[in-house]
Order: C-alpha cells, then sequence, then structure tokens
C-alpha cells in the first residue's frame, strides 16, 4: 500500500514584536524628585514593559520603584489592563556604568498586582504587590521580542541622523 504523499507546508512568518511606546517617565522617588526612567512598551498579549533606568537619574534606583512605577505606567499606557486576568510583563532595565552592581536586565513579578494606595512614602501613593527579581540574560530578552532592543537603539539614531541630513541638504 503507497505511503500518502507528505507536504510541508509553509510557515506564516510573523514580524517581530512592534514597539508601540518609547518615552522618558518622571517620577519622585521613595524619599525625592528627580526620577528619570527609559519605558519601552511592546505589542504582545500581555504587553511587556522594559523600564530602563537612565544614567541622569537622581532619585531611587528602578530596582527599588518597580512597584511604584508599575501602577503609574500601566493606568497611563493600558488603564483597561488592571481587569485582565494576566498581569503585563515588567522587565527592568540597569545600564552598566552606575554605582550599583546591577545591571543587565531582570524580570519583575509582584506579589500582588492590585493596586493600592500605602502611606509608607510621603505623600501616599498608589503601588502593587512586593517585587521579586529574576535575571534575565540578553539573548533571553531578544529571543522574546524577536530583536535586540539595544540594536533597535542603534537603528533608531541612524534613521534620525539620515533624517536629519535630509533635512539639512533641502
Amino acid at each position: 500500500m503507497a505511503q500518502p504523499e507528505r507536504r510541508h507546508l509553509p510557515r506564516e512568518v510573523e514580524p517581530p514584536i512592534r514597539k508601540i511606546v518609547d518615552e522618558i517617565h518622571t517620577f519622585t522617588g521613595l524619599w525625592t524628585p528627580g526620577g528619570v526612567c527609559r519605558i519601552r512598551a511592546y505589542d504582545q498579549d500581555p504587553p511587556i514593559i522594559i523600564a530602563t533606568e537612565l544614567p541622569e537619574n537622581q532619585s531611587t534606583p528602578i530596582h527599588l520603584m518597580s512597584p511604584y512605577l508599575y501602577p503609574e505606567v500601566v493606568r497611563t499606557l493600558f488603564p483597561y489592563h488592571f481587569s485582565e486576568a494576566v498581569p503585563i510583563g515588567w522587565i527592568d532595565h540597569e545600564l552598566p556604568g552606575k554605582d550599583t552592581p546591577r545591571h543587565g536586565y531582570e524580570l519583575v513579578v509582584f506579589d500582588s498586582y492590585q493596586p493600592r494606595v500605602t502611606r509608607d512614602t510621603h505623600p501616599p501613593r498608589v503601588r502593587v504587590g512586593n517585587s521579586n527579581h529574576s535575571t534575565l540574560t540578553k539573548r533571553f530578552v531578544t529571543q522574546v521580542l524577536e530583536h535586540d532592543p539595544e540594536r533597535e537603539d542603534e537603528a533608531e539614531r541612524i534613521v534620525l541622523q539620515h533624517k536629519r541630513r535630509l533635512a539639512h541638504d533641502l
């Protein structure tokens, strides 16, 4: 009896995960103002947010601010999402060269994603539960996003330089 012919259908190729937000977020730290970080959000289900510590940050480091930054950022970018069963992914990204032994990417998981007002800061503010940080390799982050987020910055700089040159030549 003849075996049926097997045909291999081409796999559907999906584009890399699209970045939908790339902005600077200012915040008041636990004790002082002057906090600043970069927020990048990626179109995933659920969305993924990368919060990058910037050298200009004069306040509390983002790895300590994650429980406070999460509700601030999610409320602004995805206000409907607090009612969703699956929380938005949060990754802290510390750049090398700061006065901290931490650098690289860390997945942040909270013991509760329910926003609540806390009085352990002045003035009182909204936060989620306590955070648990797990180190992620750059390779893993690149695989999840389907591209290197640091190379994405290089490509954006090159495009911007090219646009500036074109504008200058006109």
